[in-house]
């Protein structure tokens, strides 16, 4: 019978993983023309939408963005981004996520993420300039004063090249960009109709993970501890955009001969 738990297995997974293919973000020196354009674009609530509408652009939710799964898959801590003055002593940048209506096709609007210079905060909201010129043409440009809050920041800099999301928990995909760390089994990495079994604290977004073969290796044992090293599968660590995938191409367990 298998103990009841929220981490005898995921403890042994995160022992025991590797890192194939993820790289963390380069230090870098200002981050003045070097931004994110595309972002998926989510519905806009009222009052984005009349912002939109009112100047041609508006900021949107970094924390909705993370939540849908889709651009963004790891976001500074609620501390970091609630006090950015603790965060650095020099002066701080902040990544944010807008929505622009283009002047050149009109009714089109575009997403893209760009790097505002912190100036002030006051009751919790924050006042900056923006440090890049947007690609979409449209009514926002470099230098456009703006206020915000902890909940629109994708991340934070300084001029130093530190970045909150070149903390060592922190995994970068050439695909899905930054991302929290997540675990699986290697069969499903590349396979297909494997069957998904999460474990760790049900209240995780996304627990370490494995297929149904190797759910069968430990069913009878009291822990992957109990495992032979030779049988006991490769864990590898993917981002939360591969992740998402993986469970999307196994969860339905095929019958018959493995992917």
């Amino acid at each position: 019978m298998r103990p009841v738990g929220t981490d005898w297995r995921p403890l042994v997974l995160r022992r025991r993983a590797s890192r194939p293919q993820l790289k963390r973000d380069p230090l870098g020196g200002r981050h003045t023309g070097h931004h994110h354009h595309g972002m998926t674009l989510l519905p806009l609530n009222s009052t984005e939408r009349a912002a939109l509408e009112r100047q041609g652009w508006t900021l949107v939710s970094a924390e909705a963005l993370f939540a849908a799964g889709n651009d963004v898959f790891w976001l500074p801590s609620d501390w970091d981004r609630q006090h950015t003055d603790d965060w650095a002593d020099r002066p701080v940048m902040a990544k944010l996520p807008f929505r622009i209506l283009s002047s050149e096709e009109p009714g089109r609007e575009h997403g893209e993420f760009m790097w505002v210079e912190l100036f002030s905060v006051e009751g919790g909201r924050y006042h900056g300039e923006l440090r890049n010129e947007p690609h979409t043409r449209g009514l926002l440009h470099e230098n456009e004063h703006l206020d915000f809050g902890p909940e629109h920041i994708l991340d934070l800099a300084e001029d130093s090249g530190r970045q909150a999301s070149n903390a060592s928990n922190v995994v970068r995909c050439d695909q899905h960009g930054r991302s929290e760390p997540c675990y699986v089994c290697e069969h499903l990495l590349t396979g297909k109709g494997l069957g998904f079994i999460a474990g760790g604290d049900p209240r995780q977004r996304r627990p370490d993970a494995w297929c149904a073969r190797c759910d069968s290796l430990v069913a009878n044992l009291p822990s992957w501890d109990e495992v032979p090293p030779d049988q006991h599968p490769r864990i590898v660590l993917v981002c939360g955009g591969c992740y998402d995938a993986i469970r999307e191409r196994n969860q339905t367990l095929q019958k018959g001969p493995a992917a």
